[in-house]
């Protein structure tokens, strides 16, 4: 399996649209909600919303040429106010 560069780590759920900005450059989104609860209220497995987390993944080409992936993708996210 190749090694991938995850970049773009945050909480809360990207939408869609942010998927669609990342494939463009080869890259995609993961969104994810952790089993435990993180607010103390004893939530639900899979059910806390403060467990949602969001990060970008892309095939490790290197460094350099990974960062340069990162770099182009979140400054299509950012552009279009899919993320800060």
């Amino acid at each position: 399996m190749p090694a991938e560069y995850m970049f773009g780590t945050g909480p809360g759920h990207l939408p869609r649209r942010a998927n669609a900005i990342a494939k463009r450059h080869g890259a995609y989104v993961v969104n994810f909600v952790d089993a435990s609860c993180e607010c103390g209220h004893g939530c639900r497995p899979h059910a806390c919303k403060k467990a949602k987390r969001h990060w970008l993944c892309c095939p490790h080409l290197g460094e350099v040429e990974s960062r340069r992936i990162a770099s182009a993708v979140m400054a299509d996210l950012r552009a279009t106010k899919v993320a800060t």
